[in-house]
């Protein structure tokens, strides 16, 4: 898993995912809150979800590579703060977004 040999190798790992019109992104830093607080310890992730019905549109996975560059910009640069210990969450029907704090 990405997230094991990012923390393996030291780095941060800046993830996002998406369905359907909606999308997630965090950054993870070695020992930070990691992908096990959204999934569960077992690593097993939903095989299917809405896309399945309604598609994805080009659009969401744009948004979300567009942010997850943004995390790394401000990591290599230091400026300002990456989404760390907290999930993103974007709805772009809706336009509607939302940080959920995952601290420890």
């Amino acid at each position: 898993m990405v997230e094991n040999a990012c923390r393996d190798l030291g780095i941060p790992y800046v993830y996002g995912t998406i369905a359907g019109f909606s999308g997630q992104l965090m950054t993870i830093f070695p020992g930070d809150a990691g992908l096990s607080c959204i999934y569960g310890s077992s690593g097993s992730f939903p095989e299917h979800g809405i896309e399945m019905r309604i598609g994805n549109p080009s659009a969401t996975p744009t948004i979300i590579a567009a942010c997850q560059v943004q995390e790394i910009v401000k990591i290599i640069t230091g400026i300002g703060k990456p989404i760390r210990n907290h999930l993103l969450i974007l709805d772009t029907i809706e336009g509607f977004a939302e940080k959920i704090d995952l601290s420890r």
